[in-house]
């Protein structure tokens, strides 16, 4: 500010001073404000030199501002710059690279009368910052091709993408060539990349260990290794790591807290975070970089104290669009959906201008609501501003709103005109047919992306495993569940395994559903529920009670789904004492409110039984508006077994309700 100040107070002003101000301001992250100063030089009639052209188009490539960045271009045509001056074309390349606009960045790269790897590392560094990995290496294979000798920056750029891969086998090799050429010695920078590209692999050993083996660490390596634990959920590495840094008197940067506070966002560990906070209060550190707000907010929006988030964000001195996002996701990720509503209205109101993380936030709302005409409003909003060409995070949650507001037909629609697809969005398209029950066309598009050379993750399996089950398909389910295996995801995540212990029990296989089961490393509810609803499923009801009494001695609390469960047992074999019994554990030792499927099971076995008395004793006990369902279905009861007594009073319960 104090630099501002003293530029506001210069008599005149040239294109040295301004480009001072503005590369400032690029310099720490004020994009937005490099960007007003840039439109007030132009307004000033300051003629554009080589410097100012470089700085406007990083700025711009900064902020994805297109429009302002092809005004620069047009300049740097007429001022003949780019046949001139090297680092204007490179800065070219990258500004459209950043934008998004990769064909143009090609375009302008192929003009250039020289190429030098500055040109290269603009090139690929925008493939890398856009996923498209396959395509950075053959831009690597020709770059050598054209004698052109890569440095440390591109050799940072394609460790970035063998992480962004999971490509280990891809960086081992160029592990070996950067220790051949001796770069890590002379250039830190190299280092950390091969920090990141193993962390991001999922090789969190050989991570550290090249950490150790650096020649030198400051506070950008111990904030790649700390992201890394972070990234990856390794929280008390996180922890421990962050403890040394802090022992051997390296003083945390910025982006090292923002690692640690999102490391803190549970309850269990949030007095740490709550120190973090304190720190940065103590250094004042919200008036330098308002993202330390965002991660704050999202901390604490995480840990479910959403008045402590609010209260951040209301007190932040420069309320970035990050952390009004923070606040939005916070909610949504608890359920708060009519807040996350209230948010979205209000940057409408207030004329913030939205970025890409605040329509994928509001359309996972609309999904979670199924706000379909809320859904389509946003659709034309990013359809109409660019938005859904420019990012693909965006049209991959437009896909998923409309595949959980039931409307497929538009999912596909909008999937297919999309410019590119990654895994999320294949895993989305994937999803919905599995829960659509077409598992044939879930396989088919599974190949399809592969094909493509799309790797799957997680998600993708669980969704693949899913469509497997749901058409029998018990040699693909197979194949996969040894995949599974080989990549050591049984492991890591406990989804996945509770996917495959479905498939087998979809299968009607429980002696392999239950091996499966009893190798898990960590058995969450869900893989209880799937197994004990597979026996149930098979007749084997037999069997539940003591997978029960199995779950509640290994620690693990049954969920509403469970009961629900066991309560579909009694009532398949007609245990109705045990059915009772259920139900009062269920209210009474876990402190669940039934929903109405568990009334439903126990007002079944009195119908079967015909105890019309305790059933209607049971129905008066519930809130009438809840009840309507349940006084309908007596009412039906009644009518065919002509009890007219209990039909009457069913049937004034249930217009008295109406």
């Amino acid at each position: 500010m104090k630099a501002q100040e003293i530029f506001e107070m210069l008599p005149a002003r040239d294109a040295v001073i301004w480009n001072a101000l503005i590369a400032g301001y690029l310099e720490t992250g004020f994009y937005e404000k490099a960007l007003k100063f840039l439109v007030q030089m132009k307004n000033d009639g300051i003629v554009l030199d080589a410097p100012l052209c470089i700085s406007g188009l990083r700025t711009c490539g900064s902020l994805g501002a297109i429009d302002q960045g092809q005004e620069i271009h047009a300049e740097v045509e007429r001022l003949g710059l780019l046949e001139n001056v090297k680092t204007v074309g490179s800065a070219l390349v990258d500004m459209y690279a950043r934008c998004g606009c990769l064909t143009k960045a090609q375009e302008v790269f192929d003009k250039m009368p020289f190429f030098d790897v500055l040109s290269w590392n603009a090139l690929i560094g925008g493939h890398v910052e856009h996923g498209h990995n396959n395509k950075v290496f053959r831009l690597f294979e020709n770059m050598i091709s054209k004698s052109v000798s890569p440095d440390s920056s591109t050799y940072a750029l394609l460790l970035k993408a063998c992480g962004s891969a999971q490509n280990v086998e891809k960086g081992i090799e160029l592990h070996t060539e950067i220790e051949r050429k001796e770069l890590v010695e002379r250039d830190i920078f190299v280092g950390d990349g091969l920090v990141n590209m193993y962390m991001e692999c999922g090789y969190s050993g050989k991570s550290l260990e090249v950490f150790e083996r650096l020649p030198s660490r400051d506070t950008v390596s111990w904030g790649v290794l700390i992201a890394g634990y972070a990234d990856c959920d390794h929280v008390d590495e996180a922890l421990e790591s962050f403890s040394k840094m802090q022992s051997e008197g390296v003083f945390p940067d910025i982006s090292t807290l923002i690692a640690m506070l999102k490391v803190c966002s549970s309850v269990d560990i949030l007095e740490k975070g709550q120190a973090i906070h304190s720190y940065v209060e103590k250094h004042r550190l919200l008036d330098i970089d308002p993202i330390i707000g965002s991660a704050l907010i999202n901390m604490y929006a995480k840990c479910g104290f959403l008045s402590k988030a609010q209260q951040i964000l209301d007190d932040l001195p420069v309320q970035e669009i990050s952390a009004w996002n923070a606040l939005m996701m916070g909610c949504t990720e608890h359920g708060y959906y009519e807040e996350a509503f209230d948010i979205y209205r209000k940057l409408q109101l207030r004329e913030i201008l939205v970025n890409p993380v605040t329509y994928v936030c509001i359309m996972k709302v609309c999904g979670s609501l199924r706000a379909i005409d809320t859904g389509r409003q946003i659709h034309a909003e990013v359809a109409k501003n660019g938005m859904l060409h420019k990012n693909l995070s965006v049209g991959n949650a437009l896909v998923d709103m409309y595949t959980k507001c039931g409307y497929f037909t538009m999912a596909k629609k909008v999937f297919d005109n999309l410019p590119t697809h990654d895994v999320v969005s294949w895993t989305a398209v994937i999803s919905g047919y599995a829960d659509s029950g077409d598992g044939d066309e879930a396989l088919l598009c599974f190949d399809k992306m592969q094909s493509e050379g799309t790797i799957p993750n997680e998600v993708t399996l669980v969704c693949v495993l899913k469509a497997c089950g749901s058409i029998g398909a018990i040699d693909r389910g197979q194949y996969l569940h040894a995949e599974v295996e080989r990549k050591g995801l049984l492991e890591s995540d406990p989804m996945v395994g509770s996917a495959i212990v479905d498939l087998y029990a979809r299968c009607g296989l429980l002696h392999l559903a239950q091996e499966v089961f009893d190798k898990l490393p960590a058995r969450v509810v869900t893989s209880w529920n799937i197994l004990i609803s597979g026996y149930v499923q098979m007749g084997k009801s037999e069997n539940v009670f003591p997978l029960y009494e199995r779950m509640i001695r290994e620690g693990i609390h049954p969920d509403p789904v469970t009961f629900l469960i066991i309560l579909n047992a009694c009532n398949r074999t007609d245990l109705l004492d045990g059915s009772c019994t259920v139900f009062e554990i269920m209210t009474n030792n876990f402190g669940f409110l039934p929903m109405l499927e568990h009334h439903y099971c126990v007002l079944d076995l009195f119908f079967k039984r015909g105890q019309f008395n305790k059933a209607t004793t049971v129905i008066k006990k519930i809130p009438l508006p809840c009840g309507l369902e349940l006084w309908q279905s007596m009412l039906g009861v009644c009518k065919s077994l002509g009890h007219v007594e209990l039909g009457t009073e069913a049937f004034e319960k249930s217009h008295m309700i109406e």
